[in-house]
């Protein structure tokens, strides 16, 4: 089994400071300053010194790099055009296997809600010899294998509080390089801004994405924010949070803002007792106000007429499709993959289309099967984040909201996604310190 020790920590710089780096970053990435090519072959060495520190079971300096993976590949995927597309997840699934085989035959399960997904994982293997679409098939397959690789992980292995700090942080810090990607677009120049979501404010990177990689940013700046541990830290998360969640909003997808805005009212239901949140939401009103201004001012009111729109782009057009199909195959489904080419086959849908909802598509194309394996899955999931107690129930439950938020917004369309699970899957543990004066530095805090 891999536990992580308990290291003297190093001198960092300071947090500021590595939040400017990060952001500058992504302004000389985003400004096309630095050749694709470069950028593509620092991504494949990134990759390979993930997945080297995964064979090394080194899991401190595995999970410090992968969220630089995580929050490069929108780049990548747009830009670089000898990165596949499914790089990211090949890079994770091949690492978090390594980490598997790394940890031996000694197993203990601290969950048990990766059976179902395991069995899911299978039935889309099976299903993907039914397929007419190979390439849709082939990610389909390749994300639920990635799914079950990550919570097989997180519930056979003891998982250090410092071990999940570090990975938030440094989550933290590869929102705020895409924020300085994606900002490039708004410092360079004039963005014709319409009533629907555009690549213009999203540096040429898909807006839909764009908001669930920006909206997971918010959310864990928010978390920062309201977390009485990062007190000294107020000012630097709230800046961080406002500029996420402007160019997430500037995007003009809906998604991020909804993933937002339903894990604050989540936070607080859940904190309503604590005096302190009330400051909290003292700041965060007015700041929320700044943010709307500035918004409809920058996009001359577009942004209000977006939301103003009725109905959710298709998507729920596409649920009820989903669901007609189900009804029509509720046994075997329709094979893993055939979705966008079946719903226009039926004449059920004008245009090819995605899912878009993985809770759709898993019954649509593996029937009755897909739902109680897939749907199981976070049935079980849920049930045992209910079953924790105080910082660990809700936190988890925040990540595990979030997560389906992302899939029912999004599909598995980007590899933040997986790594979600690890928050809620995995049960931190406190590393038993002879030291005490760096007790401090792995104290019981909200991850």
């Amino acid at each position: 089994m891999i536990n992580e020790q308990a290291i003297k920590p190093r001198k960092k710089l300071p947090l500021i400071l590595q939040y400017f780096i990060a952001f500058q970053c992504g302004i000389y990435i985003g400004s096309s300053l630095i050749p694709d090519a470069i950028i593509g072959v620092g991504y494949i060495i990134l990759s390979a010194l993930i997945v080297f520190f995964a064979f090394m079971g080194n899991t401190k300096k595995f999970f410090a790099l992968v969220p630089f993976l995580i929050y490069s590949e929108i780049y990548a995927r747009s830009n670089v055009h000898f990165i596949i597309y499914l790089w990211a997840q090949y890079v994770l699934l091949i690492s978090f296997l390594l980490l598997l085989l790394k940890q031996g035959t000694v197993i203990k399960f601290r969950s048990r809600a990766f059976v179902f997904i395991l069995m899911y994982s299978f039935i889309e293997l099976v299903d993907s010899f039914r397929t007419s679409q190979p390439d849709f098939a082939r990610v389909a397959v390749i994300n639920s294998l990635l799914l079950f690789s990550v919570t097989f992980w997180s519930a056979t292995n003891q998982v250090g509080l410092s071990l999940l700090n570090s990975f938030l942080d440094n989550l933290k810090l590869a929102g705020v390089y895409l924020v300085g990607i994606v900002g490039a677009a708004h410092v360079s120049g004039h963005i014709d801004y319409v009533s629907h979501s555009s690549s213009a404010a999203t540096n040429g990177l898909p807006p839909v994405q764009i908001s669930g990689y920006l909206g997971t940013a918010a959310i864990l700046f928010f978390l920062s924010i309201v977390n009485e541990f990062e007190r000294k830290n107020l000012i630097v998360n709230t800046v961080l949070f406002v500029m996420s969640t402007t160019l997430m909003l500037l995007s003009f997808s809906r998604g991020g803002l909804y993933f937002l805005v339903i894990i604050v009212i989540l936070y607080f239901l859940f904190n309503w007792k604590k005096a302190g949140n009330y400051l909290m939401l003292v700041i965060l009103i007015p700041i929320g106000f700044l943010i709307y201004n500035y918004v409809i001012t920058t996009t001359n009111g577009r942004i209000a007429e977006r939301y103003e729109q009725q109905g959710a782009s298709g998507r729920d057009e596409l649920v009820q499709v989903g669901w007609t199909i189900f009804l029509s195959d509720p046994v075997a489904g329709i094979g893993t993959g055939n979705f966008s080419k079946e719903i226009v086959k039926r004449q059920l849908y004008t245009v090819e289309s995605g899912a878009h909802n993985e809770f759709v598509r898993a019954a649509a194309e593996h029937g009755i099967l897909g739902i109680v394996t897939y749907w199981g899955f976070y049935v079980a999931l849920f049930a045992e984040v209910m079953m924790r107690k105080g910082v660990a129930r809700s936190f988890s439950l925040f990540f595990f909201v979030l997560f389906c938020l992302i899939i029912v917004h999004n599909g598995m369309k980007i590899s933040v996604q997986p790594m979600l699970l690890l928050f809620v899957v995995a049960v931190p543990f406190l590393p038993k310190i002879a030291d005490k004066k760096h007790v401090q530095n792995y104290h019981e805090q909200p991850v």
